[in-house]
């Protein structure tokens, strides 16, 4: 029997219209009328076949006919989630000719009954079917782009615990049930307490049970972006197709107002364009951007977002300057993304970006793009509608004006999401850094070797001899290291500074491979290399300082994760990212959800364990790795180096 007969004849038996079950299971009736006449087939595994079951189970169920469903799939069942694993092995059965399909990597290709509810994607796939909620309205609801519910609910995207979207739509779907009385029916189909006033709550902690942690953050993908990051430079077939690109003409109709309607993202890009080509004609053009209504107007045609690229990225190289305002609602997973994708263009330090801390319209979504002196782009629409809304492009010096004085005022109420300094004079790096340590806060570091703080006056002294820099050079270097170690004692004073050690195998200290931290700070060139008596004496003194400084903690790492990076967390503050590369770049990230993320990210890197034992173990490593080395230094060259080391 093929699947479209199994599923007339399950209608048939449950008396059930294709149009209820198309609204218990949040289907398109047209798609279950398709199903039914055979002219589409389900994957055997698919989310449709799933709701579709769910929702059979669930009416069933709810007109006393579950045993007459479950004799037809050649069941006991009566539980309505067994009664739907059921049903899915009898329409998964080969005479069915179900479709088969690529599953991706979270997705889980078992029957239901096989698997608890523990994945987020199943967990939400469920409650939107219970509550008849698409994709498309949940998103609506939360204030988020279509295509991030789905790709939650698909599986192939999970939120980390902390993530406001979890609370909100448990707080949305609890008020779905309530609606529509479905409490009972929570509690018995999704194996939940049945407890009316705690449903948020109870729904919220069901959510977060399969969530990422928040402290699995990809710090390292952003650092070796940073680390790899030059000013961009679009390839050279970008470069041929943006100038023999012609862009369509202005309306003529409209031409004599100064003022053109465009319609749906399509428009809106035409018009972007038009903007960009103007910029290009000024000496120093000045953009202001804001939208709230998520990015599928950039990222859904490659084509304009490589173009936009690469035109915005020649008007940064001449001079010009962006500046974007993002909403308060843009979470981590977004800004994780949006400094992967966009750190090339930061890095040419032209592009500043912030986020407003104002209350976001729920009912309206707003789009202003801004050339200074030049035009402006504009709309405001009912939220999920913006493919479909009227954008005002406007060239009137009156509008334009007023469109820079109305961003401006918006950017009164915005903090910075990060900061970059590339290519800057080398004391507003020192500058930045030592304003984040002189600010009270618990401070972490990472450095490829030891921090540069720990040294004391007569390693710094040792230090620049074993380089035999010139003494004019060794006398300008001296009082800034100096200055620094003292930032770092009067830190110790103020909260728990906390490092992140690597040590570094002897045989590359005696190969004079590993660099002083100094030269982040110091020096753009030349670089400072530690010699094994000098790296010996300055892991004894880091020793030293953990006997005596209660807030001194040290952890060793057993892998470098950071390359040429120094990395400072200050607790509340910010995060600190510098290379030791020339020429010297620095990216300071300020966004709170952001430096919450990098605090968990250092947390989760250790057990969190500073008892007195833990802090010998510590000591007690490090002096034994200074003996190593000295021991590895003293061994005649002829040997071995692997093989000297370990006899």
């Amino acid at each position: 029997m093929r699947f479209a007969e199994k599923l007339q004849t399950v209608l048939r038996e449950l008396g059930c219209r294709q149009i209820t079950l198309g609204r218990q299971s949040g289907l398109n009736p047209s798609l279950i009328s398709r199903f039914c006449s055979g002219h589409r087939v389900p994957a055997e595994d698919g989310a449709p076949l799933i709701a579709l079951c769910l929702a059979l189970a669930k009416i069933a169920v709810r007109t006393s006919k579950s045993s007459l469903l479950a004799a037809l799939c050649n069941s006991t069942a009566s539980h309505p989630t067994d009664l739907a694993s059921a049903l899915q092995r009898w329409f998964s059965q080969p005479d069915s000719a179900l479709r088969t399909r690529k599953k991706t990597k979270r997705e889980h290709a078992a029957p239901i009954s096989q698997q608890p509810l523990s994945h987020f994607g199943e967990k939400l796939h469920l409650l939107l079917g219970l509550t008849r909620v698409s994709n498309a309205r949940l998103a609506r609801e939360l204030h988020v782009d279509p295509s991030y519910i789905s790709r939650f609910r698909s599986g192939s995207r999970t939120p980390d615990a902390q993530n406001p979207l979890i609370d909100k739509t448990a707080q949305y779907m609890a008020r779905r049930i309530a609606e529509q009385g479905l409490e009972q029916e929570l509690s018995d189909f999704l194996h939940l307490p049945h407890n009316a006033s705690h449903i948020e709550q109870t729904l919220g902690e069901w959510l977060r049970n399969d969530s990422l942690p928040a402290a699995k953050f990809r710090l390292e993908q952003i650092v070796d972006a940073l680390r790899l990051a030059e000013p961009y430079t679009p390839p050279p077939d970008l470069v041929r197709q943006a100038p023999s690109t012609p862009l369509p003409p202005l309306p003529e109709t409209q031409r004599c107002t100064g003022r053109y309607a465009f319609w749906g993202f399509l428009g809106l890009r035409t018009a972007i364009l038009h903007m960009l080509a103007l910029a290009q004609e000024d000496p120093s053009p000045v953009l202001y951007l804001y939208s709230d209504m998520g990015l599928s107007w950039m990222l859904d045609d490659t084509n304009f977002f490589n173009i936009w690229t690469s035109t915005l990225s020649r008007v940064l190289e001449r001079g010009g300057c962006l500046h974007i305002i993002h909403s308060e609602a843009m979470r981590l997973p977004e800004i994780i993304a949006g400094i992967e994708r966009e750190l090339p263009m930061y890095m040419t330090g032209r592009v500043n970006a912030y986020c407003c801390h104002k209350a976001r319209n729920e009912r309206f979504s707003m789009f202003r793009l801004v050339l200074s002196g030049r035009a402006a782009l504009s709309a405001t629409s009912v939220r999920g509608t913006e493919d479909a809304a009227e954008y005002l492009y406007c060239l009137e010096p009156q509008y334009v004006t007023y469109a820079v004085e109305q961003f401006l005022t918006l950017l009164d109420a915005s903090s910075p999401v990060l900061q970059i300094l590339c290519p800057e004079p080398l004391e507003q790096h020192r500058q930045l850094m030592y304003r984040m340590i002189t600010q009270s806060g618990d401070i972490t570091i990472f450095t490829p070797s030891l921090f540069e703080g720990s040294l004391n006056e007569h390693l710094c002294l040792e230090l620049l001899a074993s380089n035999r820099l010139p003494t004019p050079v060794q006398r300008e270097l001296l009082p800034r290291m100096l200055h620094r170690t003292q930032l770092f004692h009067h830190e110790l004073t103020r909260g728990r500074l906390t490092e992140f050690i690597y040590l570094a195998s002897p045989d590359d200290v005696a190969a004079g491979k590993v660099l002083s931290g100094a030269t982040t700070l110091l020096l753009p060139s030349p670089t400072l290399t530690y010699t094994p008596a000098v790296y010996a004496a300055h892991l004894r003194y880091v020793a030293q300082l953990l006997r005596s400084r209660s807030q001194f903690h040290v952890h060793l790492l057993p892998q470098l994760i950071f390359h040429n990076m120094q990395v400072h967390v200050k607790n509340g503050v910010g995060t600190t990212l510098l290379t030791q590369a020339s020429p010297t770049r620095t990216i300071m990230l300020l966004y709170p959800e952001l430096c919450k993320a990098v605090e968990q990210f250092c947390v989760s890197l250790h057990t969190g364990v500073c008892t007195r034992e833990y802090r010998e173990h510590t000591i007690d490593h490090l002096e034994r790795h200074a003996e190593a080395v000295l021991r590895y230094a003293a061994l005649p060259n002829s040997l071995s180096a692997q093989g000297a080391f370990h006899a």
